[in-house]
């Protein structure tokens, strides 16, 4: 009724007086959203390069994206059609990644997908998903984590899409070690066959979302996109909060290229 909807929002309007939101970095009061402009601002400071449709990586600004992939995905072999991310792991955003980690991440998580929908809302919501799955972590792993951040994100990506959450679509077969100190080959060969379909759900012809946090070589989220096409979906894309590895790469060449300088 017309009474009940205007007590609703008499309500909601004495609450955002005596309980004003606050930025989920500083804590700080803000007026709407969930970070201040200028904590948005530098978790968005990467979110509009030119990047890989592919593997999501930065492409230069000067190269247009491509289907097949760019000079450091193109001869990977992907079990997923595409990547969208919001930025490089680089900076406040992979500062608040990490922080998203621990076992009080879990409002932080929500808030970066979030972002995330606001700044790729036409390109997720072109796909035509059929429904969100995150990557597994080992029932093990969660606990110690307290949560799993890829859930969270899939669940507040599946909020905004208006999409069901597959949670338990995939499962992870065993306890993978850390991923971080590893090489690509090392990655591939430490998630080999670690995920499977669970049965729970009839993956025939759907078109799945996957989460994760962070997206660096792809192993990962090839190996969970492969148990889903198994299990008999069509269509696999993957949604990262960050594309990581390339600050490395790009370091990388610096360095050689300033060491070549040195020897002139």
């Amino acid at each position: 009724s017309m009474i009940a909807s205007f007590t609703r929002r008499l309500l909601g309007d004495i609450a955002a007086v005596v309980y004003p939101p606050l930025c989920e970095w500083t804590h700080s009061p803000i007026e709407s959203g969930h970070f201040s402009s200028a904590v948005e601002n530098d978790l968005l400071a990467s979110a509009h390069e030119n990047r890989c449709p592919r593997c999501g990586a930065n492409i230069g600004p000067h190269l247009m994206p491509e289907a097949k992939g760019c000079d450091q995905c193109r001869s990977d072999s992907f079990a997923f059609q595409g990547v969208t991310r919001l930025g490089r792991y680089d900076g406040l955003l992979a500062e608040a990644i990490l922080r998203m980690k621990r076992y009080t991440g879990h409002t932080l998580a929500r808030s970066l997908a979030k972002l995330l929908f606001e700044n790729r809302r036409a390109e997720l919501s072109a796909l035509g998903a059929t429904a969100v799955v995150p990557v597994p972590h080992h029932r093990w792993t969660e606990w110690q984590r307290g949560y799993n951040p890829s859930q969270a994100i899939a669940g507040e990506l599946a909020a905004c899409l208006g999409l069901p959450v597959w949670s338990h679509a995939l499962i992870r077969t065993r306890i993978t070690p850390p991923q971080h100190h590893l090489s690509g080959s090392q990655r591939r060969i430490n998630v080999r066959g670690a995920f499977a379909s669970s049965g729970r759900n009839d993956l025939r012809g759907a078109c799945i979302l996957l989460t994760d946090d962070v997206l660096t070589t792809g192993s990962t989220a090839s190996e969970s996109a492969k148990a889903l096409r198994l299990a008999g979906a069509s269509v696999v894309h993957v949604a990262v909060l960050a594309k990581g590895g390339q600050r490395r790469k790009e370091e990388a060449v610096v360095s050689k290229e300033a060491e070549s300088t040195q020897h002139e």
